[in-house]
Protein backbone atom coordinates (compact mmCIF):
# COMPACT_ATOMS: atom_id res chain seq x y z
CA UNK A 1 0.00 0.00 0.00
CA UNK A 2 1.39 3.39 -0.95
CA UNK A 3 2.28 5.87 1.78
CA UNK A 4 -0.43 8.26 0.58
CA UNK A 5 -3.05 5.53 0.84
CA UNK A 6 -1.92 4.54 4.35
CA UNK A 7 -2.15 8.16 5.46
CA UNK A 8 -5.68 8.51 4.09
CA UNK A 9 -6.79 5.30 5.80
CA UNK A 10 -5.30 6.43 9.12
CA UNK A 11 -7.00 9.82 8.89
CA UNK A 12 -10.29 8.16 8.03
CA UNK A 13 -10.07 5.95 11.13
CA UNK A 14 -9.29 8.95 13.33
CA UNK A 15 -12.19 10.89 11.83
CA UNK A 16 -14.50 7.94 12.50
CA UNK A 17 -13.47 7.87 16.16
CA UNK A 18 -14.26 11.56 16.50
CA UNK A 19 -17.63 11.49 14.69
CA UNK A 20 -20.59 13.16 16.46
CA UNK A 21 -23.28 11.02 18.15
CA UNK A 22 -25.19 8.56 16.00
CA UNK A 23 -28.23 10.80 15.84
CA UNK A 24 -26.30 13.53 14.06
CA UNK A 25 -26.34 14.01 10.30
CA UNK A 26 -24.13 16.08 8.08
CA UNK A 27 -24.60 17.63 4.68
CA UNK A 28 -22.44 19.00 1.94
CA UNK A 29 -22.79 22.78 1.74
CA UNK A 30 -23.15 24.30 -1.69
CA UNK A 31 -20.11 26.29 -2.76
CA UNK A 32 -17.82 24.49 -0.24
CA UNK A 33 -16.74 21.43 -2.14
CA UNK A 34 -15.22 19.45 0.73
CA UNK A 35 -14.35 21.68 3.65
CA UNK A 36 -17.57 22.77 5.44
CA UNK A 37 -20.05 20.27 6.82
CA UNK A 38 -23.25 21.17 8.70
CA UNK A 39 -24.52 18.97 11.55
CA UNK A 40 -28.14 18.88 12.76
CA UNK A 41 -27.16 19.96 16.27
CA UNK A 42 -26.03 23.36 14.94
CA UNK A 43 -22.28 22.64 14.68
CA UNK A 44 -20.61 23.89 11.47
CA UNK A 45 -16.97 23.16 10.74
CA UNK A 46 -14.51 25.59 9.19
CA UNK A 47 -15.28 28.38 11.67
CA UNK A 48 -18.82 29.05 10.44
CA UNK A 49 -20.98 28.97 13.57
CA UNK A 50 -18.89 26.37 15.43
CA UNK A 51 -19.93 25.52 18.99
CA UNK A 52 -16.36 25.51 20.37
CA UNK A 53 -16.57 21.86 21.43
CA UNK A 54 -12.92 20.55 21.35
CA UNK A 55 -14.10 17.16 20.07
CA UNK A 56 -15.91 18.82 17.17
CA UNK A 57 -12.90 21.02 16.45
CA UNK A 58 -10.63 17.96 16.33
CA UNK A 59 -13.07 16.29 13.95
CA UNK A 60 -13.11 19.39 11.77
CA UNK A 61 -9.34 19.44 11.51
CA UNK A 62 -9.10 15.76 10.68
CA UNK A 63 -11.96 16.01 8.17
CA UNK A 64 -10.26 18.85 6.35
CA UNK A 65 -7.00 16.91 6.15
CA UNK A 66 -8.79 13.80 4.96
CA UNK A 67 -10.73 15.46 2.18
CA UNK A 68 -7.69 17.45 1.07
CA UNK A 69 -5.69 14.24 0.84
CA UNK A 70 -8.44 12.34 -0.92
CA UNK A 71 -9.59 15.00 -3.36
CA UNK A 72 -6.76 17.53 -3.60
CA UNK A 73 -5.56 16.29 -6.99
CA UNK A 74 -9.14 16.25 -8.26
CA UNK A 75 -9.39 19.95 -7.53
CA UNK A 76 -6.24 20.57 -9.56
CA UNK A 77 -7.09 18.35 -12.55
CA UNK A 78 -10.71 17.93 -13.51
CA UNK A 79 -13.37 18.36 -16.16
CA UNK A 80 -14.55 21.97 -16.22
CA UNK A 81 -11.30 23.26 -14.75
CA UNK A 82 -11.73 26.66 -16.46
CA UNK A 83 -15.45 27.11 -15.79
CA UNK A 84 -14.78 29.99 -13.43
CA UNK A 85 -11.45 31.39 -14.63
CA UNK A 86 -11.99 31.23 -18.41
CA UNK A 87 -15.42 29.82 -19.27
CA UNK A 88 -14.89 30.46 -23.00
CA UNK A 89 -11.68 28.40 -23.15
CA UNK A 90 -12.96 25.18 -24.68
CA UNK A 91 -15.30 27.06 -26.99
CA UNK A 92 -12.39 29.11 -28.35
CA UNK A 93 -10.31 25.96 -28.87
CA UNK A 94 -13.14 24.25 -30.75
CA UNK A 95 -13.73 27.32 -32.90
CA UNK A 96 -10.12 27.62 -34.06
CA UNK A 97 -9.77 23.88 -34.69
CA UNK A 98 -12.98 23.90 -36.75
CA UNK A 99 -11.72 26.81 -38.85
CA UNK A 100 -8.46 25.00 -39.54
CA UNK A 101 -10.26 21.72 -40.29
CA UNK A 102 -12.49 23.38 -42.87
CA UNK A 103 -9.39 24.49 -44.75
CA UNK A 104 -7.46 21.24 -44.35
CA UNK A 105 -8.90 18.03 -42.90
CA UNK A 106 -5.36 16.73 -42.52
CA UNK A 107 -4.91 19.08 -39.59
CA UNK A 108 -6.91 16.68 -37.38
CA UNK A 109 -4.44 13.77 -37.44
CA UNK A 110 -1.62 16.31 -37.24
CA UNK A 111 -2.84 17.74 -33.93
CA UNK A 112 -3.62 14.26 -32.63
CA UNK A 113 -0.05 13.14 -33.41
CA UNK A 114 1.44 16.17 -31.67
CA UNK A 115 -0.64 15.40 -28.56
CA UNK A 116 0.41 11.74 -28.50
CA UNK A 117 4.09 12.51 -29.13
CA UNK A 118 3.99 15.09 -26.36
CA UNK A 119 2.37 12.80 -23.79
CA UNK A 120 4.31 9.61 -24.50
CA UNK A 121 7.75 11.10 -23.79
CA UNK A 122 7.73 12.97 -20.45
CA UNK A 123 4.00 13.41 -19.95
CA UNK A 124 1.30 15.73 -21.26
CA UNK A 125 3.17 18.96 -20.52
CA UNK A 126 3.54 20.70 -23.91
CA UNK A 127 7.31 20.10 -23.86
CA UNK A 128 7.07 19.15 -27.54
CA UNK A 129 5.82 22.64 -28.42
CA UNK A 130 8.98 24.41 -27.23
CA UNK A 131 11.28 25.75 -29.95
CA UNK A 132 14.10 26.20 -27.46
CA UNK A 133 14.86 26.41 -23.75
CA UNK A 134 17.32 28.48 -21.70
CA UNK A 135 19.61 25.42 -21.48
CA UNK A 136 20.27 25.64 -25.20
CA UNK A 137 19.98 21.86 -25.60
CA UNK A 138 18.17 20.26 -28.53
CA UNK A 139 14.45 20.09 -27.82
CA UNK A 140 11.98 17.29 -28.56
CA UNK A 141 10.73 19.09 -31.63
CA UNK A 142 14.13 18.71 -33.32
CA UNK A 143 14.28 14.93 -32.92
CA UNK A 144 14.03 12.83 -36.11
CA UNK A 145 11.02 11.16 -34.46
CA UNK A 146 9.21 14.51 -34.80
CA UNK A 147 11.17 16.67 -37.21
CA UNK A 148 9.66 18.55 -40.13
CA UNK A 149 6.55 16.38 -40.32
CA UNK A 150 4.83 17.82 -37.24
CA UNK A 151 1.55 19.45 -38.27
CA UNK A 152 -0.96 21.54 -36.39
CA UNK A 153 1.37 23.50 -34.13
CA UNK A 154 0.39 26.71 -35.89
CA UNK A 155 -3.22 25.96 -34.90
CA UNK A 156 -2.16 25.65 -31.26
CA UNK A 157 -0.37 29.00 -31.62
CA UNK A 158 -3.53 30.66 -32.92
CA UNK A 159 -5.66 29.19 -30.13
CA UNK A 160 -3.23 30.37 -27.49
CA UNK A 161 -3.07 33.83 -29.04
CA UNK A 162 -6.86 34.21 -28.81
CA UNK A 163 -6.98 32.85 -25.28
CA UNK A 164 -4.32 35.28 -24.10
CA UNK A 165 -6.52 38.15 -25.25
CA UNK A 166 -9.58 36.87 -23.37
CA UNK A 167 -7.98 35.15 -20.37
CA UNK A 168 -4.31 36.13 -20.12
CA UNK A 169 -2.02 33.75 -18.28
CA UNK A 170 -4.81 31.30 -17.50
CA UNK A 171 -5.04 28.39 -19.94
CA UNK A 172 -1.97 26.17 -20.30
CA UNK A 173 -0.57 25.07 -23.64
CA UNK A 174 -0.81 21.44 -22.54
CA UNK A 175 -4.55 21.83 -21.93
CA UNK A 176 -4.95 23.64 -25.26
CA UNK A 177 -3.31 20.68 -26.98
CA UNK A 178 -5.50 18.13 -25.16
CA UNK A 179 -8.70 20.05 -25.97
CA UNK A 180 -7.62 20.57 -29.59
CA UNK A 181 -6.89 16.86 -30.04
CA UNK A 182 -10.37 16.03 -28.74
CA UNK A 183 -12.02 18.57 -31.05
CA UNK A 184 -10.02 17.28 -34.03
CA UNK A 185 -11.32 13.79 -33.34
CA UNK A 186 -14.90 15.00 -32.96
CA UNK A 187 -14.68 16.67 -36.37
CA UNK A 188 -13.41 13.35 -37.75
CA UNK A 189 -16.31 11.31 -36.42
CA UNK A 190 -15.65 10.55 -32.73
CA UNK A 191 -18.56 11.41 -30.39
CA UNK A 192 -17.80 14.35 -28.10
CA UNK A 193 -16.19 13.43 -24.78
CA UNK A 194 -15.12 15.44 -21.75
CA UNK A 195 -11.43 16.20 -21.25
CA UNK A 196 -10.06 17.13 -17.81
CA UNK A 197 -8.11 20.39 -17.52
CA UNK A 198 -5.56 21.70 -15.08
CA UNK A 199 -2.32 20.57 -16.72
CA UNK A 200 0.61 22.93 -16.44
CA UNK A 201 3.42 23.46 -18.92
CA UNK A 202 6.91 22.05 -18.73
CA UNK A 203 9.90 24.33 -18.23
CA UNK A 204 12.17 22.05 -20.23
CA UNK A 205 12.36 19.89 -23.34
CA UNK A 206 15.15 17.52 -24.31
CA UNK A 207 15.53 15.62 -27.55
CA UNK A 208 17.33 12.80 -25.74
CA UNK A 209 14.22 12.08 -23.66
CA UNK A 210 12.63 10.57 -26.76
CA UNK A 211 15.01 7.60 -26.73
CA UNK A 212 13.12 4.63 -25.31
CA UNK A 213 9.91 6.62 -24.93
CA UNK A 214 8.61 6.66 -28.49
CA UNK A 215 7.03 3.96 -30.61
CA UNK A 216 8.89 2.92 -33.76
CA UNK A 217 7.30 1.36 -36.87
CA UNK A 218 9.17 -1.94 -36.62
CA UNK A 219 8.66 -2.43 -32.86
CA UNK A 220 7.52 -5.84 -31.65
CA UNK A 221 4.23 -6.24 -29.84
CA UNK A 222 6.19 -7.15 -26.72
CA UNK A 223 8.20 -3.92 -26.80
CA UNK A 224 5.12 -1.83 -27.53
CA UNK A 225 3.19 -3.43 -24.68
CA UNK A 226 6.05 -2.75 -22.28
CA UNK A 227 6.23 0.90 -23.35
CA UNK A 228 2.49 1.44 -22.94
CA UNK A 229 2.53 -0.35 -19.58
CA UNK A 230 5.23 2.04 -18.33
CA UNK A 231 2.90 4.88 -19.28
CA UNK A 232 -0.03 3.39 -17.37
CA UNK A 233 -1.85 1.98 -20.39
CA UNK A 234 -3.01 -1.57 -21.06
CA UNK A 235 -2.57 -3.77 -24.13
CA UNK A 236 -6.19 -3.03 -25.00
CA UNK A 237 -5.51 0.71 -24.70
CA UNK A 238 -2.58 0.23 -27.08
CA UNK A 239 -4.69 -1.51 -29.72
CA UNK A 240 -7.58 0.92 -29.31
CA UNK A 241 -5.34 4.00 -29.59
CA UNK A 242 -3.60 2.56 -32.64
CA UNK A 243 -6.97 3.00 -34.32
CA UNK A 244 -6.03 6.69 -34.53
CA UNK A 245 -4.35 5.57 -37.75
CA UNK A 246 -7.85 5.52 -39.18
CA UNK A 247 -7.02 9.09 -40.21
CA UNK A 248 -3.84 10.71 -41.41
CA UNK A 249 -0.84 9.71 -43.46
CA UNK A 250 2.49 7.95 -42.96
CA UNK A 251 5.70 9.13 -44.59
CA UNK A 252 7.75 6.76 -46.73
CA UNK A 253 10.66 6.29 -44.27
CA UNK A 254 8.25 4.66 -41.78
CA UNK A 255 7.15 1.83 -44.08
CA UNK A 256 8.95 1.77 -47.48
CA UNK A 257 11.68 -0.51 -46.07
CA UNK A 258 9.05 -3.25 -46.25
CA UNK A 259 9.34 -3.32 -50.06
CA UNK A 260 13.03 -2.43 -50.49
CA UNK A 261 15.16 -5.23 -49.06
CA UNK A 262 12.91 -6.16 -46.13
CA UNK A 263 15.28 -8.80 -44.75
CA UNK A 264 17.86 -11.34 -45.87
CA UNK A 265 15.16 -13.81 -46.84
CA UNK A 266 12.55 -11.58 -48.45
CA UNK A 267 13.05 -8.50 -50.59
CA UNK A 268 9.45 -7.54 -49.80
CA UNK A 269 7.57 -8.19 -46.58
CA UNK A 270 5.49 -11.31 -47.35
CA UNK A 271 2.80 -10.14 -44.93
CA UNK A 272 1.96 -7.21 -47.20
CA UNK A 273 -0.98 -7.71 -49.53
CA UNK A 274 0.45 -7.64 -53.11
CA UNK A 275 -1.48 -4.61 -54.38
CA UNK A 276 -0.47 -2.63 -51.27
CA UNK A 277 3.15 -3.63 -51.82
CA UNK A 278 2.94 -2.43 -55.41
CA UNK A 279 1.28 0.81 -54.35
CA UNK A 280 4.09 1.49 -51.87
CA UNK A 281 6.84 0.91 -54.41
CA UNK A 282 5.09 3.10 -56.98
CA UNK A 283 4.54 5.93 -54.47
CA UNK A 284 7.78 5.89 -52.50
CA UNK A 285 10.93 6.17 -54.62
CA UNK A 286 13.78 3.86 -53.74
CA UNK A 287 15.65 5.55 -50.88
CA UNK A 288 19.12 6.94 -51.40
CA UNK A 289 21.83 7.53 -48.81
CA UNK A 290 21.15 9.98 -47.33
CA UNK A 291 17.38 9.93 -48.04
CA UNK A 292 16.29 12.64 -50.46
CA UNK A 293 13.33 15.04 -50.02
CA UNK A 294 11.22 13.19 -52.56
CA UNK A 295 11.46 10.15 -50.29
CA UNK A 296 11.19 11.72 -46.82
CA UNK A 297 8.46 14.14 -47.89
CA UNK A 298 6.20 11.64 -49.68
CA UNK A 299 3.34 10.03 -47.78
CA UNK A 300 0.43 7.63 -48.09
CA UNK A 301 -2.82 7.38 -46.08
CA UNK A 302 -2.88 4.80 -43.30
CA UNK A 303 -6.44 3.94 -44.34
CA UNK A 304 -6.71 3.80 -48.12
CA UNK A 305 -10.53 3.91 -48.08
CA UNK A 306 -11.64 6.54 -45.54
CA UNK A 307 -8.60 8.75 -44.90
CA UNK A 308 -10.44 11.52 -43.06
CA UNK A 309 -13.01 9.53 -41.06
CA UNK A 310 -12.50 7.83 -37.71
CA UNK A 311 -13.97 4.39 -38.34
CA UNK A 312 -13.02 0.73 -38.09
CA UNK A 313 -12.03 0.27 -41.72
CA UNK A 314 -8.40 0.63 -40.60
CA UNK A 315 -8.72 -2.52 -38.45
CA UNK A 316 -10.38 -4.45 -41.26
CA UNK A 317 -7.54 -3.55 -43.59
CA UNK A 318 -5.03 -4.99 -41.13
CA UNK A 319 -6.64 -8.40 -41.55
CA UNK A 320 -6.29 -7.97 -45.32
CA UNK A 321 -2.55 -7.30 -45.09
CA UNK A 322 -2.96 -3.65 -46.07
CA UNK A 323 -1.47 -2.01 -42.99
CA UNK A 324 1.40 0.33 -43.88
CA UNK A 325 3.11 0.22 -40.49
CA UNK A 326 4.71 -3.09 -39.62
CA UNK A 327 3.79 -2.92 -35.91
CA UNK A 328 0.16 -2.10 -36.80
CA UNK A 329 0.02 -5.17 -39.03
CA UNK A 330 1.52 -7.29 -36.25
CA UNK A 331 -1.40 -6.45 -33.95
CA UNK A 332 -3.74 -8.36 -36.26
CA UNK A 333 -1.53 -11.45 -36.02
CA UNK A 334 -0.10 -11.56 -32.50
CA UNK A 335 -2.21 -13.73 -30.14
CA UNK A 336 -2.02 -11.05 -27.43
CA UNK A 337 -3.72 -8.48 -29.63
CA UNK A 338 -5.50 -10.17 -32.54
CA UNK A 339 -8.75 -10.82 -30.65
CA UNK A 340 -8.88 -7.18 -29.58
CA UNK A 341 -8.36 -6.07 -33.18
CA UNK A 342 -11.19 -8.39 -34.28
CA UNK A 343 -13.51 -7.00 -31.60
CA UNK A 344 -12.75 -3.40 -32.59
CA UNK A 345 -13.14 -4.17 -36.31
CA UNK A 346 -16.56 -5.74 -35.78
CA UNK A 347 -18.09 -3.10 -33.50
CA UNK A 348 -17.46 0.52 -34.42
CA UNK A 349 -19.56 1.98 -31.60
CA UNK A 350 -17.64 -0.07 -29.08
CA UNK A 351 -14.31 1.07 -30.50
CA UNK A 352 -15.30 4.74 -30.55
CA UNK A 353 -16.41 4.50 -26.92
CA UNK A 354 -13.21 2.77 -25.85
CA UNK A 355 -11.13 5.16 -27.94
CA UNK A 356 -12.44 8.27 -26.20
CA UNK A 357 -11.85 6.68 -22.79
CA UNK A 358 -8.31 5.67 -23.77
CA UNK A 359 -7.64 9.21 -24.99
CA UNK A 360 -8.67 10.61 -21.62
CA UNK A 361 -6.43 8.09 -19.89
CA UNK A 362 -3.53 8.94 -22.18
CA UNK A 363 -4.09 12.62 -21.46
CA UNK A 364 -3.39 11.97 -17.78
CA UNK A 365 0.18 10.78 -18.36
CA UNK A 366 2.51 12.42 -15.83
CA UNK A 367 0.60 15.71 -15.84
CA UNK A 368 1.96 18.69 -13.93
CA UNK A 369 -0.59 20.41 -11.68
CA UNK A 370 -0.82 22.93 -8.87
CA UNK A 371 2.41 24.91 -8.70
CA UNK A 372 4.44 22.60 -10.94
CA UNK A 373 5.70 24.05 -14.20
CA UNK A 374 4.02 27.21 -15.45
CA UNK A 375 1.29 28.63 -17.66
CA UNK A 376 3.17 29.75 -20.76
CA UNK A 377 2.24 32.97 -22.47
CA UNK A 378 3.68 31.64 -25.73
CA UNK A 379 3.59 27.89 -26.32
CA UNK A 380 6.93 27.96 -28.15
CA UNK A 381 8.98 29.37 -25.27
CA UNK A 382 9.10 29.40 -21.49
CA UNK A 383 8.08 32.62 -19.79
Amino acid sequence: MEVRTRVIVAIFILCSILLPPAGSTWHHRRGKRHRNFVFNHGFASGGEGGDGNPSHQRFDAFANIFFDAAFGNFAKFRVGFYDQTCPQAEEIVAEVVSEAFQNDKGIAPGILRVHFHDCIVTGCDASLLLDSTPSGKDVEKTSPANGPNLRGIEVIDEIKSRLEIVCPGTVSCSDVLAFAARDSLVLSGVPHYDVPGGRRDSLSSHSEDIDGNMTIPSASIENLAQLFARKGLTVEDMVVLTGAHSIGRAHCPTFAYRVYGFNQTHHRDPKLEPSTSTRISSTCPRPNTPPQPDFTGTSMPFDSSTEFTMDTEFYNQLFEGKGLIESDQAMAEDPRTSDIVKEMASNEDLWLNKFSKAMVQMGKMDVKTGTEGEIRQNCRSVN
